[in-house]
C-alpha cells in the first residue's frame, strides 16, 4: 500500500472562507485516494479552524515522522504564499521521497523548479485549481509511481 503525505497550506490564506473552499477540494482528493486503498496523512483532514493547530514543536515532530514513513510526498501549492509546507517539501526532498507538486510554476519558489536536476522523482502538475481534472491527473501520477 502506498503511503502518501499531503502537504497543504492552512494558515496562508486571506480568510477562513478561502481556506474552507480549498479544504473541501483537498478532501475530495483524499477521499478518492482512500477509495483506492492508499494510506493518507494530512493535517487538512482535521483542521478546520485556527484553534485546532498543534504547537510548532508538535507539528514538527508529527509531520517529520509522517514524511519519513511516506512513499510519496504530495505538495499542493494553490498560489504564492508563505507556508510551512515549503519546509516540509525541503525535508521530503532531503529524504529522496518521490514528490508530486501541484501548483502553477510561476507561483513556485525559484529553487523548487530545479529540484529534479539530481534525477530524483519529481513531477509538477501545473495547476492552481484543484478541480476534477487536476484530481484525476494527481491520481494517475500516483498510480504510475512504483514503490517497494
Amino acid at each position: 500500500m502506498k503511503k502518501i503525505f499531503i502537504a497543504t497550506p492552512i494558515s496562508g490564506f486571506n480568510n477562513w472562507s478561502e481556506y474552507d473552499t480549498f479544504r473541501i477540494n483537498v478532501l475530495k482528493l483524499i477521499d478518492k485516494l482512500k477509495q483506492q486503498n492508499y494510506s493518507i496523512w494530512s493535517e487538512i483532514e482535521t483542521i478546520d479552524s485556527a484553534s485546532e493547530y498543534d504547537t510548532p514543536e508538535q507539528s514538527v515532530e508529527k509531520d517529520m515522522k509522517n514524511i519519513m514513513k511516506s512513499d510519496i510526498f504530495l505538495f499542493i501549492h494553490p498560489r504564492r504564499m508563505q507556508t510551512s509546507t515549503l519546509f516540509e517539501l525541503g525535508f521530503a526532498f532531503s529524504l529522496s521521497k518521490k514528490i508530486i507538486i501541484v501548483g502553477e510554476e510561476k507561483d513556485l519558489p525559484y529553487m523548487v523548479k530545479g529540484l529534479s536536476i539530481n534525477g530524483q522523482y519529481l513531477r509538477i502538475i501545473n495547476s492552481c485549481v484543484l478541480d476534477e481534472s487536476t484530481i484525476n491527473k494527481i491520481i494517475r501520477e500516483i498510480n504510475a509511481i512504483p514503490v517497494p
